[in-house]
């Protein structure tokens, strides 16, 4: 046997020779597989998985072995334990050489395995985001750009002009370049094999069909990958995707689970697989069983490029997710996709719709921290002072979620930084309760009022800053000049409040700001007799100190 230096001897152990078969075929070793198919190997003993010989080939790109095994009549349309064909299993593999191979003979393009996927399925999940390169360079292989094979198309596209990485929720890094997915005048959809798609995937793949292309394809290297490989990249798949859709596929197939190739290829980055999918017809705007449509998930995820490509195909900015109510928009802020939420607010996303629970996609960006996305909407006309239904506007919520590089973005772009939530508390009262001290920071330079009072009790941040313990931010607050002696409803001074509840910590701050120990409230309770009416003796140590007591 060839690779391994043994002979193949007629008459060996069947098991053996059913491994060995399995191993020849998936590395793809031609004269192996036909010794041991002279040596009597049987081609219907299934691997562990259920699967054929076959596939075995499908999975490795082996085309010659596929070859070969399909001369003999073999397993065209076997399933394996979990319904898949050897065509779902060369799609899943980028494997476009055996995909053509396996077409020309006859497979159903359109089989669909124990959860509905079609080959056209296991395509698109298979595109790893890597651009559209493959539209420029399999397909203008297939004879579509007037030039010699391998040749790019007139386009000029290739991978490294239409890759697109995910942008970060620190800004739209690895927006796309020139020839970047950006619409129907792009450079990846104009000339050569790219324009072909555009203009309706028209004679795809070519003059003789399926075959005809196998040895451009192979030639061109997006085969796919060998068991030693990594997954298919978007190359790969778009290659496979043009030739199933060319075969006939249902570009808007869908799983049990109402996914489409389309959804899968976006939630994948696979920008070659979405364009090659929408140049066939395939829909953008359906939803699967959660109501996310594809524009939803490749904003979700950050595929800038897929989100461009969708809504240059039409894709509604502002379809909703009916269960919750988000848009596309609110999931690429949740996300930090700010490179997505600009593209998303470009073609007339509404800035600040909001969801079921009333929060817009500045809330959402301004809770989760997403500074990038947060900026990207507020230069995309979102209003910093649009208020949630319980009030709040995302100033609110970035200082009660400790998000102090955001507080600052929101200051920038306008956002009040004295506007009041109905109860009256502002974004600096609500920083200080929850001990965000690098909020209060920003809040406080940008001038932030430290008198202003909540309406329930009259407190001021120095009041429940003291309530909370939080030490740091009452030195900040006196710092910054905030009065001491305020009263709140009750007349109780910041003292009072820390005294009762046992913050040594911010008693000591206030002392060592002028705070008045003897002050009374208007039940007549001094610092000292709340302090030691709640056994605080570090607090009434303190105040004992101080008065002489």
């Amino acid at each position: 046997m060839s690779g391994g230096g043994s002979s193949v001897a007629s008459g060996g152990d069947p098991a053996e020779l059913a491994a060995a078969l399995h191993a020849a075929c998936l590395s793809g070793r031609v004269a192996d597989v036909r010794s041991l198919l002279v040596a009597g190997a049987d081609l219907e003993a299934p691997g562990e998985d259920g699967s054929t010989p076959l596939h075995s080939a499908a999975r490795g790109g082996a085309v010659g072995v596929a070859r070969v095994l399909l001369g003999v009549g073999h397993g065209l349309e076997e399933a394996d334990l979990f319904g898949r064909t050897p065509l779902h299993v060369a799609a899943a593999a980028g494997a476009a050489g055996v995909v053509a191979e396996l077409l020309a003979s006859g497979a159903e393009c359109d089989a669909a395995d124990e959860d509905g996927w079609r080959p056209l399925h296991y395509a698109a999940e298979a595109g790893a985001e890597a651009g559209a390169g493959a539209l420029a360079r399999a397909l203008a292989a297939m004879s579509l750009g007037g030039g010699a094979e391998g040749e790019r198309g007139a386009g000029g596209a290739d991978s490294s002009s239409c890759s697109s990485a995910s942008a970060s929720w620190g800004g739209a890094a690895g927006a796309p370049g020139p020839g970047g997915v950006q619409g129907a005048d792009s450079g990846c959809l104009t000339g050569g094999a790219p324009a072909a798609l555009a203009e309706g995937g028209k004679g795809l793949p070519g003059p003789g069909g399926p075959r005809a292309c196998v040895t451009a394809v192979a030639e061109a290297g997006v085969e796919g990958c060998g068991p030693q490989g990594a997954a298919a990249d978007d190359d790969a798949a778009a290659a496979v995707a043009a030739l199933l859709l060319e075969a006939g596929a249902e570009a808007d197939a869908e799983d049990d689970d109402a996914w489409t190739p389309l959804m899968l290829a976006a939630r994948a980055g696979a920008a070659g697989v979405v364009a090659a999918l929408l140049a066939a017809g395939a829909e953008p705007d359906l939803t699967q069983e959660d109501g996310w449509t594809a524009l939803f998930i490749a904003a979700k995820e950050g595929h800038e490029a897929v989100v461009e490509a969708l809504l240059a195909a039409g894709a509604d900015p502002d379809l909703t997710q009916e269960e919750d109510g988000w848009r596309p928009l609110a999931a690429a802020a949740h996300a930090g996709h700010g490179g997505a939420v600009a593209a998303l607010l470009g073609a007339g996303a509404h800035p600040d719709a909001a969801d079921a629970s009333g929060l817009a996609p500045l809330h959402v960006a301004a809770g989760m921290g997403r500074c990038g996305a947060v900026g990207a909407l507020l230069r995309g006309g979102a209003d910093p002072e649009a208020r949630a239904a319980e009030g709040s506007a995302a100033l609110h919520v970035a200082a009660l979620e400790g998000r102090g590089e955001v507080a600052a973005e929101l200051l920038l772009g306008g956002a009040d930084v004295d506007a009041a939530m109905p109860n009256g508390a502002t974004a600096l009262y609500l920083a200080a309760e929850e001990g965000h001290a690098g909020v209060v920071a920003v809040l406080l330079a940008a001038g932030a009022d430290t008198a202003a009072a909540e309406q329930a009790d009259g407190w001021v941040p120095l009041h429940i800053a003291a309530q909370n313990g939080r030490t740091e931010v009452a030195e900040a607050l006196l710092a910054s000049g905030a009065d001491p002696g305020l009263r709140s409803k009750a007349g109780a001074t910041p003292l009072h409040v820390a005294a009762q509840s046992s913050s040594a910590g911010v008693v000591r701050a206030l002392l060592a700001a002028g705070a008045d120990p003897a002050a009374r409230q208007q039940d007549g309770a001094t610092p000292l007799d709340l302090a030691c009416a709640e056994g605080a003796e570090e607090a009434a140590a303190l105040l004992r100190a101080v008065l002489g007591a």
